[in-house]
């Protein structure tokens, strides 16, 4: 994975080369880590991985299982990550607290390519041809609502439809 400043004034500056078919995927909000997906083995399974752009910018797992996890996206308070992982047969939406902690299941009835409201208060991911949210709360813990449908659409499979569902097309 590499990374050039936008204006081309630079050079490109390898950030890591720990394995192959990197996906970056979502800043944290201070700018500060970068969370990208991982090809980990011939069997096409994702992993995420966690990119410090401080010290020695050495990759760290975020979550490494034999399921396949991907899209994964910072919250804008940067305290919680959610992505997809299907661990329970189907693809579902997770939010885990970063830099590790407890893990919310969102989706109950599978779920892709996760995305924070800009004031992290809804979280939106698809299913199928399905937009779906939940209202998000931060007490002691994460706090989410039922999903609820937002509307109904086609959509073409994503670069971050990692966990296999992709809509009509």
């Amino acid at each position: 994975m590499w990374w050039m400043p936008a204006a081309q004034s630079g050079d490109a500056e390898l950030l890591t080369n720990i394995g192959s078919m990197q996906s970056p995927e979502s800043w944290s909000p201070d700018g500060k880590t970068l969370a990208f997906t991982q090809m980990d083995d011939p069997q096409s399974r994702s992993d995420i991985y966690m990119l410090p752009l401080d010290g020695d910018r050495k990759p760290q797992v975020f979550s490494r299982t034999k399921f396949s996890e991907g899209s994964p996206k910072f919250a804008p308070n940067g305290k919680w990550v959610a992505y997809s992982s299907n661990e329970s047969g189907q693809p579902e939406v997770y939010v885990r607290a970063y830099p590790a902690g407890e893990r919310i299941p969102i989706s109950n009835s599978g779920g892709t390519d996760p995305l924070w409201r800009h004031d992290g208060r809804q979280l939106y991911y698809r299913l199928g041809d399905l937009m779906m949210v939940v209202d998000v709360s931060y007490g002691g813990s994460l706090e989410v609502s039922k999903p609820a449908l937002l509307w109904r659409g086609s959509y073409l499979a994503g670069a971050g439809s990692a966990c296999g569902v992709a809509g009509p097309t």
